[in-house]
């Protein structure tokens, strides 16, 4: 977990190379949303268009804001893997990361797990000290909610039969 100064050297390196429109490149593959599946690509349009919807350009702009400086939170969990890394262990890494937001959430504590917290996993990688055996799978910055618009949003639910089959 990244905390104080060692977060703000995180920060700072993040906001300075955002500015200056340095390509994210996180240890995960990225894939583009034009060769994602339908339905990925389908939920990915309609949470784009709510938001933008929710928040007009004023309100967009304000959010990039914020995701150029890793959402305004005072910490940041980094989850890594060894670098000879299975589909099974960012698997068992997603159930862990589900945990860290329930123990939060159950401490009265907000998450927001974002890949802008790991797109640069180099400087993350020297301000930290993370192994370079290590992968960086994400981060979960953490914190206490402010009164912004951003946070009342709420993105409407696919309804459950369109990801879940129960056979009997």
């Amino acid at each position: 977990m990244a905390t104080g100064g060692t977060l703000a050297s995180i920060k700072a390196d993040h906001l300075e190379r955002t500015q200056n429109k340095v390509k994210g490149n996180s240890d995960l593959a990225v894939i583009h949303r034009v060769d994602w599946g339908q339905a990925m690509a389908e939920n990915s349009r309609v949470w784009n268009a709510e938001i933008s919807d929710y928040l007009g350009e004023e309100g967009l702009a304000a959010f990039s804001d914020l995701q150029m400086h890793l959402f305004n939170a005072p910490a940041v969990i980094y989850l890594t893997v060894e670098r000879k890394v299975s589909p099974w262990m960012i698997y068992d890494m997603g159930a862990f990361s589900q945990s860290i937001l329930l123990a939060a959430a159950n401490e009265q504590v907000d998450t927001i797990p974002a890949y802008e917290t790991a797109k640069y996993p180099d400087a993350i990688r020297k301000i930290v000290g993370t192994p370079d055996n290590e992968v960086i799978i994400g981060g979960i910055a953490m914190g206490y909610r402010s009164e912004g618009k951003i946070n009342q949003f709420h993105a409407k639910r696919s309804p459950l039969d369109h990801f879940l089959t129960i056979k009997h």
